[in-house]
Formats: structure tokens, C-alpha cells, sequence
């Protein structure tokens, strides 16, 4: 870690297979109490402190901790915080070893910043608040080599605020995960080939098929994962894509891109939407300059890139790649180096800067079309960088699929891929598992039951999985919990 390299002593230096786990609330001197579990950081500089650990600033932060006592904060830990400045670090000595850290920041009574702190050169947060939800959450995983975890100030970072933070070791051993479908609140409306996205603790669920008719559905359902209940908000608007559609978020608003009208086999669309969540509103945005439905949007630091998909005939894949900025005062697509592999119904993730194309398919057409749909698995997995415009092939799949694009989670540094399309009329239940780290795939113990096109989120290392079609349950309401451990 640069930033800290003029340290004189360091401790935890050496390899150790011990556990460690620290929890940090960053709170005001006068603060009564620690949260439970919590030691307290008030800005003091980097040093041994008398709970045993070492921390701290890499100059004084005392008076730059804050107490807000507000009523909106759900705890202690959400109600402090300490100012995070352009060129401040914060640092934590720990034993050598992997380690998922989680970060939260925020202030209960202002939504005045723009949120960008990296951790061990990986990007943390990086987000804007709500007034409807003003802290913004983020995880990765780190190998640490030199006993110190460090966090710093991103650039375009504006008024920072870190509120706690959690790191813990993980020990040798590989991630699985326990299903249940004890507690796991069934889906309002069985559906298929609906948009899905979260944003902080909410899962948002718009759209889809309802029955085998291919009827549509324009309503939006929100999972809270934190309170494990479901709630309505605005439906998609008459002329937005109700399948098909490709969904990011940059936590102020959630943007729609391209997707298929109607039900049936309905035309394609280059209309694109973004929501705001605060205010719960639709309205248009800068159209995409052709049709591709069922390709991956992916939004990284101030962008949004879109890939793949499938023509305005529904039968032709496209390798097409377009970015655009969310933050010019006149957006518009440009092109991007083309995916290597045209295809439709892939997956993405973004992890450290880098945005990753997972999986897919050609020959998506419909069974009156000629020819016919063949649905061909594409086992490709690519990995993005906005910074050269490069694409780079990674380790294939260990199997072929398509069609879980709602489904496909990011875990620290790991993409997990939960169930889909394996070929014509064959779906699965696998959840699989690739370490960007290691770039090495694993097989976790699989769903209940095989389904393609459904959704899932991540809170507290739960997933919840629901909705979705089965050839055991057709459209499908069950829903299910996974709890993610390692071994």
C-alpha cells in the first residue's frame, strides 16, 4: 500500500490461519456508546490502539466526526460518521490473508455527496445517496500481503462519508451455499423474462411473461432483502420494452435499454428509460441508434456500456458494443470495441473496474420462425476494460447457458451464476461460481428446482431467489433462501 509506506512498524506481519475479524464504527469522541460488536474510531491518527488492534487516520480526524442523532438512522452505526478528504487514507493492520470487506457510508440528514472509496485499490462504493435511502453500501474481497488493509478517497469523490466498516478473514476454504424455502416470501405475479435489479436492499422486479401465451405484464414489484417483504411502485410505461430489456443503476436512477413491446414475439425497441427511484418516476432517455434487445447493461464510474443482444429480426446475434456517459449535459452512444462472440441473453458483472460478459446464446427466434429457435449455449466469458477498450477472454463457463441475467450475482470478488438455459427446452438448477481472483470456476450445491429468467439478490450473505419459469412450477411464485458460507 503506497500510501502508507513510510510507516515505521507494522504489525501481523507474518502468515497466520487464524481467524480475524474487526468491526469499526467511525463515530464523535463524545458518542456514549459502541455499537454492539463495534470498536470506535474518532478520528485518531494510525496507531496501536487499547482494544488491541491497530488503526486509524493518517492525520488527525477528530473534529472532522459527526453525531447526527437523527430519527431516520436504523442504528448507531448509521447515524456517525468521519469526513473522508481527497488525499486521506485509513488503514487497519491485519494478518496476511483473503478478506471481505464491507463498507457503508452516509449521513441520516444530508444526500450531498457523491460516494467513491476504494480499498486496496479496488473500487468499494461508488454511488450517489437518496433521501429515501441516503447510505450507499459496497463489498469486495482482498489478499492482503503486507499486514494492512487501507481505504482511500477516490477521484471525483465529493464529501465522502464513512460510517463502519467489517472486514473478516476468510479461511482456507471454498464458498457453498444451504438452500431453504423456510421463511422465503413467495413472488406476487409468476413471470419470466422480467427485468431485474438492485439497488442497495431493494430488489426491484418489472415486467416479463406471465403464462405460456406469452402474455405481459407492465407492473414493478420492489423485495426489501433487509425486511424480507414485497411492495409495489410505478409500472413501466405504455411504450417501454415489457422482456427483454437490459437494466443498470447508478443508485440515483435505474436505466432501461432497448427490450422487446408486447407479448407474443413482439417487435424490438431502440426507446430507452430511466427511473428515479427517489421519486418513483419514469420518463425518457437517449434512444439506443439501433435494436437490440437481450443484451447486458452494465454502469461503471459515470458510464453505461451496452453489449450483445439480438437484431430487430429476433433471430440475428450482435457482438455491437455502445457507452455512453450518465453525467454529460449532452449523452450520447459511441461505439465500443465489439464482444468477440456475438450473442443474446448474456450476463454481466462488474467487479474492480472491469466489466465481465458472461455466457449467452444464439439462434433466439421463435418456434414459427425459419429457421426455427435452436437456442445454442455460448460457455464464453470475457472480461471488459473501459480504460484500454479490450476485451479479454477468461475461463469458460463449466457450463454452456444463457438466460439468467436477473440472476447472476456479485459476491466480493466472485460472480455467482444461479440456474438458466442449457440448451433447447433444458434448463438447470446449478449455481456456479468464478473467482476473479484465483479466475478459477466452481459447482455450489443446486436451487431446489431448474429455472430460466429469474431473480435473485444479495443482503447480510442471503441470497433470495423467486420468480422465474419451471418446468416443475411453471411461472413460478416460490421462492427460496441461500445462505452463503465457506468451507
Amino acid at each position: 500500500m503506497s500510501f502508507i509506506e513510510s510507516l515505521e512498524s507494522r504489525t501481523f506481519l507474518a502468515a497466520d490461519p487464524s481467524p480475524f475479524e474487526a468491526r469499526i464504527n467511525f463515530q464523535h469522541p463524545n458518542t456514549p456508546d459502541v455499537a454492539a460488536g463495534y470498536r470506535s474510531d474518532v478520528g485518531g491518527t494510525y496507531n496501536r490502539r487499547p482494544n488491541g488492534l491497530t488503526y486509524g487516520w493518517n492525520d488527525s480526524h477528530n473534529d472532522d466526526a459527526r453525531q447526527r442523532n437523527s430519527g431516520e438512522s436504523p442504528d448507531q452505526r448509521y447515524d456517525t460518521f468521519n469526513h473522508m478528504y481527497s488525499g486521506d487514507w485509513w488503514a487497519i493492520a491485519v494478518p496476511n490473508g483473503r478478506y471481505v470487506v464491507r463498507l457503508v457510508a452516509g449521513d441520516p440528514d444530508n444526500v450531498d455527496s457523491d460516494y467513491k472509496i476504494e480499498v486496496e485499490g479496488k473500487r468499494i462504493i461508488d454511488g450517489k445517496p437518496r433521501n429515501a435511502d441516503p447510505w450507499v453500501e459496497g463489498a469486495v474481497e482482498v489478499v492482503v500481503t503486507d499486514g494492512t488493509i487501507g481505504m482511500v478517497s477516490a477521484a471525483g469523490a465529493e464529501n465522502n462519508k464513512v460510517a463502519y466498516i467489517e472486514i473478516r478473514r476468510m479461511l482456507p476454504g471454498d464458498p457453498t451455499i444451504t438452500w431453504t424455502d423456510d421463511a422465503a416470501p413467495a413472488a406476487r405475479i409468476g413471470r419470466s423474462e422480467t427485468g431485474v435489479i438492485q439497488v442497495g436492499r431493494r430488489l426491484f422486479v418489472m415486467g416479463g411473461y406471465i403464462d405460456g401465451d406469452y402474455n405481459v405484464t407492465r407492473s414493478m414489484d420492489v423485495f426489501n432483502l433487509q425486511t424480507q417483504t414485497w411492495s409495489q411502485t410505478t409500472p413501466l410505461p405504455n411504450d417501454a420494452p415489457q422482456t427483454h430489456m437490459g437494466l443498470a443503476t447508478d443508485g440515483t436512477y435505474i436505466y432501461m435499454v432497448s427490450g422487446q413491446l408486447g407479448g407474443g414475439f413482439g417487435p424490438g425497441t431502440a426507446k430507452t428509460w430511466k427511473y428515479d427511484i427517489g421519486n418513483a418516476t419514469w420518463e425518457r432517455w437517449v434512444d439506443l441508434p439501433q435494436i437490440q434487445s437481450a443484451g447486458a447493461l452494465a454502469y461503471l464510474d459515470g458510464a453505461l456500456y451496452y453489449v450483445g443482444g439480438v437484431a430487430a429480426d429476433r433471430a440475428t446475434p450482435l457482438a455491437d458494443h455502445w457507452a455512453i456517459s450518465t453525467r454529460s449535459r449532452n449523452p450520447r452512444w459511441e461505439p465500443r470495441a465489439t464482444l468477440p462472440e456475438a450473442g443474446d441473453h448474456l450476463s454481466r458483472a462488474v467487479i474492480d473496474g472491469k466489466i465481465y460478459a458472461i455466457g449467452g446464446e444464439h439462434g433466439h427466434a421463435g418456434i414459427d420462425f425459419n429457421p426455427p429457435s435452436t437456442h445454442i449455449q455460448h460457455k464464453f466469458l470475457f472480461q471488459y476494460d473501459p480504460a484500454t477498450d479490450v476485451w479479454t477472454r477468461k475461463p469458460d463457463l463449466p457450463i454452456a447457458s444463457s438466460h439468467n441475467e436477473g440472476t447472476t450475482l456479485v459476491v466480493g470478488s466472485k460472480i455467482f451464476s444461479l440456474a438458466g438455459m442449457i440448451g433447447l427446452n433444458r434448463h438447470t438448477a446449478s449455481v456456479r461460481v468464478y473467482d476473479t481472483l484465483t479466475e478459477e470456476w466452481s459447482i455450489l450445491p443446486d436451487l431446489p428446482d431448474a429455472r430460466v429468467e429469474a431473480a435473485a439478490g444479495l443482503w447480510g450473505g442471503r441470497v433470495f431467489f423467486t420468480a422465474g419459469y419451471s418446468p416443475k412450477l411453471n411461472f413460478a411464485t416460490e421462492s427460496y433462501l441461500g445462505t452463503i458460507s465457506y468451507v
